[in-house]
Parts: structure tokens; C-alpha cells; sequence
């Protein structure tokens, strides 16, 4: 299985690098994923998983607006303690091209990320926090990369 995917990540970075030529006018379809972890008052965080799909388009040689929807996971146990939040993320980003020319097509990212938290216990009931509406249900965040 991790072969597999190790053969599958190959193909994607080569195929990104052989069409990395976006121009004016044109769209952009990408696949995202990765890894997790939780950083908060649970010890015991596992390691979780996040995907997703971007979409740009081109408005300029130097220019994309973009769409993109997340799903990431994070959880953590320790003894009685226990949570899972699968959140869902919604955003719009600009990206600016730095060599729109060059045949390697480095770029920069800013956007909005509007996302909702709806963590859980062992059964799939609501924390006693998030049930009692003690926090946000839904944030936002601004990615920069």
C-alpha cells in the first residue's frame, strides 16, 4: 500500500511539473493532503489525515483566484479523555506567480478559510463544551504560504 502511494505522490509532483505553465484565462484543478496533529489541553494526540480540492482560475499571467474545500481530522485519548473533530474548511485564496515564465512555477498564497469544528466523543455525541456552546462552531483563518 505505501508503495503505492509513494508511486501515485511521484506522478503527481511530475505531472504538476510538467504543466505547470498556467497562463491568462486558464483553470487549475489540484488534489491536497496530508497530515495532522493536535496541539491542545488532551495529552495523547493521534495523528489524523486532511484532503481536499483546489480550484483556480487565471484571471492574469501572474494572478489566480482559488476555491478550496478540506476535510481535516484531528483527535486525541489519554485514559477517559477522548475527542475526534472532523471539520469541514471553505476558502477563497489569490495566488501570485513569482516566475510566470519559467517552465518551475514558485507562487505565493493568501485567502480567507472559513471552517466549522464539530468535535465528538467515543459514541458521536457532541462534547459537553460544544453542546453547551461554550466556543465557536465556526471560525475563520487566514492561510498564507
Amino acid at each position: 500500500m505505501s508503495k503505492s502511494i509513494l508511486i501515485y505522490a511521484s506522478v503527481l509532483l511530475l505531472t504538476a511539473a510538467l504543466f505547470a505553465d498556467e497562463t491568462a484565462g486558464k483553470f487549475g484543478v489540484g488534489l491536497k493532503g496530508g497530515i495532522t496533529q493536535y496541539m491542545g489541553d488532551i495529552d495523547g494526540a493521534k495523528t489524523g489525515v486532511t484532503y481536499g480540492v483546489t480550484v483556480h482560475w487565471w484571471f492574469s499571467d501572474y494572478m489566480a483566484l482559488g476555491f478550496e474545500y478540506n476535510k481535516p481530522t484531528i483527535s486525541a485519548e489519554k485514559g477517559q479523555d477522548y475527542f475526534k473533530n472532523e471539520m469541514t474548511a471553505i476558502g477563497l485564496s489569490l495566488r501570485f506567480k513569482l516566475l510566470p515564465s519559467s517552465s518551475l512555477n514558485p507562487y505565493l498564497t493568501a485567502g480567507l478559510l472559513g471552517f466549522e469544528n464539530r468535535p465528538k466523543d467515543k459514541n458521536g455525541n457532541l462534547l459537553p463544551e460544544a453542546a453547551a456552546g461554550h466556543y465557536q462552531k465556526q471560525d475563520v483563518a487566514i492561510p498564507l504560504g
